[in-house]
């Protein structure tokens, strides 16, 4: 099987549910809702029957004209997370301007892809502030390269969907608001096949 273009993950809420256009207001004072897991949004508005599309791309691009050309055709809107590394690639420009411009939520995904804390010691870290933050913040000067700025960009999605209390908390004092897929979905896990 080829390569995978990108991870699906759904923040979803409650109910039979129609697509929603991009995650807009800053959290969690405007989400009163949301359902948190260590300070990430993890369920958007439980009492809505929406699902918000989530798309995460890194170091491959196969299909996603194929998404996009769906997306489209359906008027979908969904939100797509880039890494840095995915931003600087001259092959991506085309895809990322077009998903700008058919209306789509561009974001930060990390500029290269780190783990954040150990996968059996959750409450570890295995990076410091100050290369979290640089590493993020050179993710947001990519995005700038296509019009994206920060303000315009409020939601974060770690990579590997993977963090805990202290980067929510970094993520939060840069004045971001950080995301994750909704539990139970296993929408998050496409990559393993």
């Amino acid at each position: 099987m080829a390569k995978l273009f990108l991870s699906l993950a759904l923040i979803i809420a409650a109910g039979p549910a129609t697509c929603q256009p991009a995650l807009i207001r800053p959290a969690p004072d405007g989400c009163p809702h949301c359902l948190f897991h260590e300070g990430a949004i993890i369920r958007e508005d439980t009492t809505a029957p929406v699902i918000f599309l989530v798309f995460t791309g890194g170091d491959y691009n196969e299909g996603g004209e194929y998404i996009r050309r769906v997306l489209k055709e359906q008027q979908a809107p969904a939100h797509f997370f880039f890494t840095g590394d995915f931003y600087r690639l001259p092959a991506n420009e085309a895809l990322i301007r077009g998903l700008k411009a058919d209306g789509h939520y561009l974001g930060a995904h990390s500029d290269k892809h780190l783990l954040y804390a150990p996968w059996d010691n959750r409450d570890s870290l295995l990076v410091s502030r100050e290369q979290f933050t640089a590493d993020l913040l050179a993710n947001y000067r990519e995005m700038a390269r296509f019009g994206i700025r920060k303000e315009d960009a409020p939601f974060f999605l770690p990579p590997y969907e993977w963090y805990n209390a202290t980067i929510s908390r970094w993520t939060k004092e840069l004045g971001l608001q950080l995301i994750n897929f909704s539990p139970g979905t296993r929408s998050n896990a496409d990559y393993t096949t």
